[in-house]
């Protein structure tokens, strides 16, 4: 498989599973080896490493942190996760989407997009598209996570060709959206224990092992946060000029979407306007930090007490070395690692270092990866 290095989810879990040795019995027409990828949408890395600590998991490689995209959204993290796969990108942040060149929001929440007949969509075997089958992910999601793991055992046995499947569990997200993170806990456990019948299956069945492999395209904090209203903004907005709709017609127009449950929007703006509403939106209580792309920087706001701090991210070649330069504070609080990097004598003249280099050195900050994270965002996602 390809390295998923930069697009899976900081908050999620890569294992591998083997199933018991082999012994006699039925030996169907299918390949010496086979895999299983499960894709556990929002399920935390706290939450496995706190499993697997616990005893549970025994059987799979130890969990691993991943980073997710920026926004962590499901759309565009799959869409980051199977690009190396050769799908089409998805075209929009979220099921639910501004569309420039059509000026208007497309899409749905409860009726994902099928724009590109070669999306990620169509690298599940086993995937919730339909307005009900999402529904149902949140109103049931135990149930419905029992049911997708036992279409995928039906899967396995009625269709013996393929040497891998991948199959979408979505109420994994339900369940961390609805019950919280003990409920969520209790049916992993209860996965890990039909994971391990279905291995013992499997190997009677077949007279072979079962590969599975979980992963998450991103995590889940499970805090509760103060949402900020439509109405609310589109006032705050309206007092400095600028008119919060649904298209680019007049000059201080403003589209914002809301990107599911979680705490970040994309707003679309005309370009000679995009610094000043940057700034407002970065004095707004309760908005932490603000991104934009401006000519060939990306410039980073962030709210804090008494006032707004300032950074510039710039790049060189298509996102293979990163400049982060603080103008005003330290939005990023990457002061302290741009010290070790320069004592280290891995920063050029110019300020730049590699990619790979501010991975590491920042895998585990606050904002993880940031810069490599936001540039994609503006120019990949």
């Amino acid at each position: 498989m390809p390295s998923f290095r930069h697009s899976v989810a900081l908050l999620s879990v890569i294992g591998l599973v083997a199933c018991a040795h082999a012994q006699q019995g039925t030996i169907a027409e299918r390949p010496d080896e086979q895999t299983v990828f499960i894709a556990l949408d929002g399920v935390p890395y706290r939450v496995m490493a706190e499993l697997t600590e616990e005893g549970h998991f025994w059987n799979f490689a130890d969990p691993t942190r991943v980073i997710t995209t920026f926004p962590a959204i499901s759309a565009s993290a799959f869409g980051g996760i199977m690009a190396p796969l050769g799908i089409d990108k998805p075209p929009g942040y979220d099921d639910e989407f501004y569309d420039p060149k059509e000026n208007r929001i497309r899409g749905s929440l409860l009726s994902p997009h099928q724009v590109d007949s070669n999306g990620f969509q169509g690298e599940f075997s086993l995937y919730r598209s339909s307005t009900p089958a999402l529904i149902a992910m949140y109103a049931f999601p135990g149930m419905t996570g029992y049911n997708d793991l036992k279409t995928t055992k039906h899967l396995i046995w009625d269709y013996p060709a393929p040497s891998y499947y991948m199959v979408y569990i979505g109420g994994t997200d339900g369940a961390g959206h609805v019950l919280g993170q003990k409920r969520l806990k209790h049916w992993l456990v209860f996965m890990d224990r039909y994971l391990k019948r279905l291995c013992r299956d499997y190997h009677k069945a077949f007279n072979r092992r079962l590969n599975i492999v979980l992963f998450s395209d991103h995590g889940f904090t499970f805090s509760r946060l103060k949402g900020i209203s439509h109405g609310v903004l589109a006032k705050y907005l309206r007092e400095h000029g600028y008119q919060l709709t649904y298209h680019l017609n007049a000059d201080k127009d403003v589209v914002s979407v809301v990107l599911g449950n979680v705490s970040a929007a994309p707003f679309y703006v005309a370009p000679q306007h995009i610094p000043e509403l940057a700034g407002l939106l970065s004095r707004y209580q309760g908005i932490d930090i603000v991104a934009y792309k401006f000519g060939d920087k990306i410039l980073v706001l962030a709210n804090r007490p008494g006032t707004v701090e300032r950074a510039e991210i710039s790049w060189r070649g298509e996102g293979q070395r990163f400049r982060y330069h603080p103008l005003e504070g330290d939005p990023l609080h990457y002061q302290a690692v741009l010290t070790r990097l320069k004592q280290a004598g891995l920063l050029d003249n110019a300020g730049y270092a590699d990619s790979k280099v501010w991975f590491q050195a920042t895998a585990y900050q606050y904002y993880p990866d940031a810069l490599y994270r936001l540039y994609h965002a503006f120019h990949d996602l």
